[in-house]
């Protein structure tokens, strides 16, 4: 039986570390499905999805402790079965001047819900504050 893991990483960006989490995979028997990774605040930070036979599990995450131990923090957590999707995907590209709350208001106007009350320049985001392609 096999199943599926995600190794999340997070370290001081170098050459070789993307390669070591391979190589940690494959040592383990494992199967890379997908991938996240990239340089955020000067780290290197990702997430891997990966299918392993349940018996070489230990071996997985005694490969991912040797990566660890070079100066890359990884932690594994087993994946939940994938739920069905629907709709459509959407893909969105922002350009605006960063606030706080950016995020939270970004994903508001994404799921439909608006704010009551808000009115231009009292720091709520507007759709029209934007430049979406």
């Amino acid at each position: 039986m096999t199943v599926r893991v995600i190794l999340s990483v997070v370290g001081s960006d170098r050459p070789g570390l993307t390669n070591a989490l391979a190589d940690a995979v494959h040592a383990a028997g494992g199967n890379w499905l997908e991938s996240h990774l990239s340089r955020l605040g000067g780290k290197y930070v990702g997430s891997v999805l990966v299918e392993v036979d349940a018996a070489a599990l230990p071996a997985l995450e005694a490969q991912a402790r040797e990566v660890d131990a070079s100066g890359l923090r990884v932690s594994l957590v087993r994946a939940d079965e994938a739920a069905p999707r629907s709709g459509e995907a959407l893909t969105i590209e922002l350009v605006g001047q960063d606030r706080a709350g950016f995020g939270a208001h970004v994903s508001m106007m994404a799921d439909g819900r608006r704010r009551t009350g808000a009115r231009r320049g009292s720091g709520a985001v507007e759709a029209d504050d934007y430049f979406v392609t």
